[in-house]
């Protein structure tokens, strides 16, 4: 069976095509038959792995939200993948490129939902062209239970499967530290919510913990830590896993806007660490409350900032909570079980 996934996303993409990428080096290293083909726009992040993995693929001329120009783009390489049985756009923004195609051959299609159906960084004309494609699809992928909860909400009638999202395995040999360390990867984006645990900060910094505070900060969210000593955070620039989660004791997501399947906090579990997660989106399928970590509602946030002066004050049950994580990780987020998904869902999309 071939298999075409088709990505218009530019440059080195976000989350989905960071997924993409494991899904498409695990693909190459599993015992499946299936062809995995891949077209996405030239110089691009995709495109540059997917020469790497001597996968097949195509490169078209593109531009974003550009819907005629890449229409043309792909016109003109049809014909190398129309032989494809399946065509499985990304991301939502593909959603009508794969529909275009699947109009134009036998092949079935089917697509992945990354975000909310409704989610704000979508206009409202966006959002209906992602519906009105995705209800013509012989199958979507779900990121997490709550994306498919909130497509039954807004009129989705296509079948719809659940596949997480998952990580290579990766040992991270943990880094003792003279003090609790916090770790918060969300400055960059204010619906993360640094503005909420910013006061957090005061009460934890009292009790000798420091905050690692990671991303490219906004400058507003950079000058709400005016007043707290320097002592009690370390802001840092983008890093890779490795650089961030030997380091930290505890992670903190507190996004006051719904996130689909946090990507932060898979990597959490992936390094055997409890979280303290928004209870807004998937977080509450990575962590399990009271077993890998706790849940918050961001409406509620002294319960939050209780939960985390618990996990503060007692190092046996981080260490507990760390490693049911860790084994729930292993058991529902390991790229196997994504790339297991796929296969089952291609298929059978229904």
């Amino acid at each position: 069976m071939k298999i075409a996934v088709l990505s218009v996303t530019q440059g080195e993409g976000h989350g989905a095509e960071s997924v993409l990428v494991e899904l498409m080096r695990a693909w190459v290293a599993s015992e499946t038959r299936d062809e995995l083909f891949i077209v996405a726009p030239e110089q691009t992040r995709i495109l540059r792995v997917a020469r790497e993995l001597d996968l097949p693929h195509v490169a078209f001329a593109s531009a974003r939200d550009a819907l005629f120009e890449n229409l043309r783009g792909l016109g003109g390489v049809k014909d190398r993948f129309i032989d494809a049985d399946i065509i499985h756009p990304w991301t939502a923004r593909a959603f009508e490129f794969g529909s275009w195609f699947g109009r134009r051959s036998s092949a079935r299609v089917s697509g992945t939902l990354h975000d909310h159906p409704e989610a704000f960084f979508h206009g409202r004309l966006r959002q209906k062209l992602v519906r009105y494609n995705a209800n013509r699809m012989q199958g979507l992928v779900c990121v997490s239970e709550a994306v498919q909860g909130a497509c039954n909400a807004c009129d989705y009638r296509c079948p719809l499967r659940v596949i997480h999202n998952g990580l290579v395995d990766v040992a991270y040999p943990a880094v003792p530290g003279e003090q609790l360390r916090i770790g918060f990867l969300g400055m960059k984006a204010r619906f993360k919510g640094f503005e909420l645990i910013r006061p957090w900060m005061d009460s934890s910094a009292a009790a000798g913990a420091v905050w690692h505070l990671f991303g490219e900060a906004d400058p507003a969210l950079v000058k709400s830590l005016d007043g707290l000593p320097e002592s009690a955070y370390v802001l840092h620039g983008r890093k890779d896993p490795e650089s961030i989660y030997p380091f930290c004791d505890i992670i903190v997501h507190a996004s006051d806007a719904f996130d689909s399947l946090p990507t932060v906090l898979i990597e959490a579990a992936r390094a055997g660490l409890p979280s303290l997660a928004s209870s807004l989106g998937g977080g509450p399928e990575i962590v399990r409350h009271g077993e890998t970590g706790f849940v918050f509602s961001p409406d509620a946030p002294g319960e939050g900032l209780a939960k985390l002066l618990t996990l503060m004050e007692d190092a046996a049950l981080r260490e507990k909570l760390g490693r049911a994580a860790r084994r729930h990780y292993e058991t529902a987020f390991d790229v196997a079980s994504m790339v297991a998904g796929y296969a089952d869902f291609w298929r059978s999309p229904a």
